[in-house]
Order: structure tokens, then sequence, then C-alpha cells
């Protein structure tokens, strides 16, 4: 079954300029952010979470994909939900909505999804965090990284593999949402 895939991510100024008091130490940015595959939101529809962070995390993923580098990506929510993306044998690719519990991995519905569509959504829900973000007059490590990624890609990656440039630092974070 085929299906449409959007990336929603919230960017209102009130909320970006205000982030919760128990994230503020973390300088990523804390809003509401789901994908919708279908007519299924997923995590939920009133989801929040570390958008900026996922955003780029995502992008890499995908990156290597559309390369031809990797033919899966595990694209992970800060904590709890993922989904994944694997290459078909047809231009399709297989979209997996994933619930992980402590012992395992709930897939709770697939669906076959244009690359093209995956790649613009992503273009477009960064595009609009850093713009929410240069808006509010927030700009925090994850929108910093995600501009530099979005900017050149491949250079970006390739200093960030020679050591030229550090590693974000929420890259070493652990999933478990931080207090």
């Amino acid at each position: 079954m085929k299906n449409r895939f959007h990336i929603g991510v919230c960017t209102d100024r009130e909320l970006l300029s205000n982030q919760p008091p128990q994230f503020r130490h973390t300088n990523l940015l804390f809003t509401p952010f789901a994908i919708r595959v279908g007519e299924r939101d997923f995590p939920a529809s009133f989801w929040t979470d570390f958008a900026g962070a996922s955003l780029f995390k995502w992008c890499r993923a995908v990156w290597g994909m559309s390369c031809g580098e990797e033919r899966a990506a595990r694209l992970t929510f800060w904590y709890t939900y993922e989904f994944w993306l694997r290459k078909t044998a047809s231009h399709w690719w297989r979209l997996s909505l994933v619930e992980r519990k402590p012992d395992s991995k709930k897939i709770t519905y697939e669906a076959l999804v244009l690359p093209e569509r995956v790649e613009a959504e992503l273009l477009t829900a960064s595009r609009k965090l850093i713009a929410g973000a240069k808006n509010a007059r927030v700009w925090t490590e994850d929108c910093a990284t995600l501009a530099a990624f979005l900017d050149d890609p491949e250079d970006y990656l390739h200093q960030l593999e020679l050591g030229i440039i550090p590693a974000p630092k929420f890259l070493f974070m652990s999933q478990r949402p931080p207090v």
C-alpha cells in the first residue's frame, strides 16, 4: 500500500523562545513534532520532542540511503518511538512505524513511500524549524548543526569524519529524555 508522508514541526515563536525549564540546559529545541503516514500520526499528533536533533539524525541517515551508501535507516524520536526506512526492489521505500520497549520492538504500521517525498519533507521541516528558531531568536546547537548540514551535506559530513569540526554533543546524549 502506498501512502503520503509528511513531517510536522511547530515553530510558534512563543513556544520556541520559552522552552520547558527541565530542558533549557540541553541547548536543543523541544517542540511539537511528528510524522504522518497516510491518515496515521506518529507517535501522536500532539507529540513533543527534540525536533532539531531528530531532524539532523534523520537527514544524515536518509542522505546515506539517497547516496546509495545505505540500504536502510533507523530514524528515532528521542524516546520509545522510531520508524524504519528500507529500500525495496522497486522505486519505493518501505516505512515501518515502531514502538520500542525495553525487551522488544513492535511494528505498528507499514507503508510504501516515495524516496523523493521523504527527502522533500525532511528538507521542508528542517528549513521551517531553522527559520522558526531565527524568528524566535533562539539559536541552539541542533539548529546550528542542522543548518550546517543543509548548507552542504557532503562537505559537512566530510569535515565531521576528518575531525575538522566537532561532533554535535546531542549525538552522545542518551535516548532517555534529559531532565
